[in-house]
């Protein structure tokens, strides 16, 4: 399993390499000579860059851990009596495909409907597919460790998604509204950081705080 398991995570970083490679190239241009850009093009793409290789980072070592914990660390994968790795890595294959297609976008300046940018949709996509993991886990013991990875990241999204919409409305302006929406994703990718390097949870006893104590 081991063998195996050291050959997907080396298709795993080939992937990511090559998302980060053309996330750089693309960005690099305007970065490099910003005066060659409008100021605020230069400002959009420096935010969606530092987006793109926090959430790539985070979601990559956070594959790693999972993978550790459910399917290969002895001491806490006989917890996860139903698992399948082949579908795991299938969902993370897909997953960080998806990543690599979101790189493209970090120059696109067009807007789809409600003024929603190519950038912002497949970054809509890489929070929400967790979901679509979680619900292709159903049936195995490994949902359990799926499930606030997936739950955070659709609240993340929802969040994300309700400042993009409402200062949209107020500023009428969709790179600002985008710029602003960055903030949820940050504040999230940092505190994710900072959990899968101290090997500790972050969220949970913040969740933990915010809901209402038994006085009973």
């Amino acid at each position: 399993m081991q063998r195996l398991h050291n050959q997907a995570f080396y298709l795993y970083g080939v992937i990511v390499g090559l998302a980060i490679r053309e996330a750089l190239t693309r960005s690099a241009p305007q970065l490099i000579h910003p005066a060659s850009a409008e100021p605020w093009m230069v400002l959009l793409e420096s935010l969606r860059l530092v987006v793109f290789l926090l959430t790539i980072s985070c979601f990559y070592f956070g594959a790693g851990v999972y993978f550790d914990k459910v399917h290969l660390n002895v001491n806490t994968a006989q917890k996860y009596a139903t698992k399948s790795y082949g579908l795991d890595f299938v969902s993370g294959l897909i997953h960080f495909l998806i990543f690599f297609g979101w790189a493209l976008t970090i120059g696109d300046y067009g807007r789809y409907r409600f003024g929603v940018s190519p950038f912002l949709f497949f970054l809509s996509a890489v929070f929400l597919y967790d979901l679509v993991w979680l619900v292709v886990n159903k049936n195995f013991d490994s949902v359990q460790e799926i499930k606030m990875w997936a739950l955070m990241s659709a609240v993340v999204f929802l969040l994300a998604t309700a400042v993009f919409f409402v200062y949209r409305t107020i500023w009428q302006n969709d790179v600002v509204a985008e710029e602003l929406s960055f903030a949820v994703y940050l504040l999230y990718l940092i505190g994710d950081a900072v959990e899968l390097f101290n090997d500790r949870p972050f969220f949970l006893p913040l969740i933990k705080k915010l809901l209402p104590k038994d006085d009973a």
